[in-house]
């Protein structure tokens, strides 16, 4: 597998004087923050720092059912290590990966798969719907990129439940996982990017990011993070860890978020276990999606509506705040995320439908979700030059909105329109 920063992590490293003012201002607070969560956590023992090209050995308290945690698992080094975690890892042998751009979709996804059920599913559902927000500068903060979320798209296709929970405090938490990770479940965990070691926010930027943590060690806990934009498997210190889910600033309720400190959240099997979908299951889902992208999608939808309010006034958007670059720029991925989940899911489908050209439309798909990484790009690096940038960005989503009709209509013809 291959580690490599993306254009849009190496960008996020280049902040506004604005936004990295702000950021390095806030250093000497979170390190005070880390260091009260680490007195909690004293009775561990401290990682040693460890070489490029070494070998790591850690103990985890028995076989999980998630794969590769095992009683003394050895991981081969593929990164220098920084403070609070000792490694950049590959995935083990044997191990279910899934990967996907943004981190929501990342982590169910690789608890699902660990638990024996195809994660494809998470790519049922294309489409916008509005979700009206406070404190937001750009049109598209208000649009939802999906119609369902992630839980329910398990629960709809495999039975899967999520308990999520919020705890009164790191104590709380650290008991909660002990509990959970000693009886093999994997635990999904909101944390501040900004104190966590092997991301690109390290330090510089506030950001609520979610990883699952696959087992509990001598050291702190087994990390694994399959968001494309900080791909990581290692153990992370347990002082470091409770300190990122405990941060004052997953709290500042930006844009309606909830108070994301102390959270975590298990997914369990329903009764019984499902089987594979059905062909005849996959073509009505997916041939009801469609119908519904269809009517939703046209001239008066979100994302036809945000285009407009871009080509009206671009001079009300060619300067965003740091928070709108970090939330657009999560926007545009979790598009791109999205498609690319579509693709798969669509390949999925051409076989339990016995539909060989739907192949066709994943490998459109595919494509959708490389042009929506392009938009990122391009919002990233360039949308500060002023006017001209909005407008070539309008430019950009009036093309994809197009192609994303045409592949739509490409599905209802293959599968027949309801």
């Amino acid at each position: 597998m291959a580690l490599r920063e993306t254009a849009v992590e190496a960008a996020s490293r280049i902040s506004s004087p604005r936004g990295f003012t702000t950021v390095i201002s806030q250093r000497s607070q979170s390190n005070d923050h880390c260091d009260r969560i680490g007195a909690l956590t004293s009775r561990l023992p401290t990682l040693r720092h460890t070489s490029l090209a070494t070998r790591v050995t850690y103990r985890s308290a028995q076989r999980s059912p998630c794969g590769s945690a095992c009683y003394g698992a050895c991981r081969r080094v593929v990164g220098r290590p920084a403070e609070g975690c000792i490694v950049l890892v590959r995935p083990s042998k044997g191990d279910s990966d899934f990967f996907a751009l943004d981190c929501i979709t990342a982590t169910f996804g690789t608890v699902a798969a660990w638990l024996g059920r195809d994660p494809s599913v998470l790519g049922d559902d294309w489409g916008y719907r509005s979700r009206p927000l406070s404190q937001t500068e750009w049109p598209f903060e208000n649009v939802c990129t999906r119609r369902r979320t992630a839980e329910q798209a398990l629960s709809a296709w495999y039975g899967l439940t999520a308990d999520e929970r919020v705890h009164g405090g790191p104590d709380e938490v650290a008991e909660h996982l002990g509990e959970r990770l000693a009886e093999g479940t994997p635990v999904i965990v909101f944390v501040d990017a900004f104190h966590m070691p092997y991301t690109s926010q390290y330090q510089q930027q506030h950001h609520c990011h979610r990883v699952v943590l696959r087992s509990a060690t001598d050291d702190g806990f087994d990390v694994v993070d399959r968001y494309r934009g900080s791909l990581f498997e290692g153990v992370v210190e347990a002082r470091v860890l409770l300190a990122a889910m405990s941060a004052p600033e997953l709290a500042d309720g930006l844009r309606g978020d909830p108070d994301w400190r102390h959270r975590t959240l298990v997914v369990k099997p329903g009764a019984g276990r499902p089987g594979p979908p059905s062909g005849e299951r996959l073509r009505a889902a997916i041939r009801d999606t469609a119908a519904v992208y269809t009517e939703e999608s046209g001239e008066q939808g979100p994302l036809r509506s945000g285009v407009r309010q871009l080509r009206e006034r671009p001079e009300a958007f060619a300067t965003p705040s740091a928070p709108t670059m970090t939330e657009m720029s999560a926007w545009f991925g979790e598009l791109a995320s999205q498609r690319a989940l579509n693709a798969r899911y669509l390949r999925l489908a051409a076989g339990l439908c016995e539909v060989p050209a739907l192949t066709e439309a994943a490998a459109e798909a595919d494509a959708l979700a490389r042009q929506w990484e392009t938009i990122r790009n391009y919002f990233f690096l360039r949308i500060r030059k002023g006017t001209p940038a909005v407008l070539r960005i309008a430019d950009m989503l009036d093309a994809i909105a197009d192609r994303e009709m045409g592949w739509n209509s490409l599905l209802r013809e293959l599968l027949g329109h309801s």
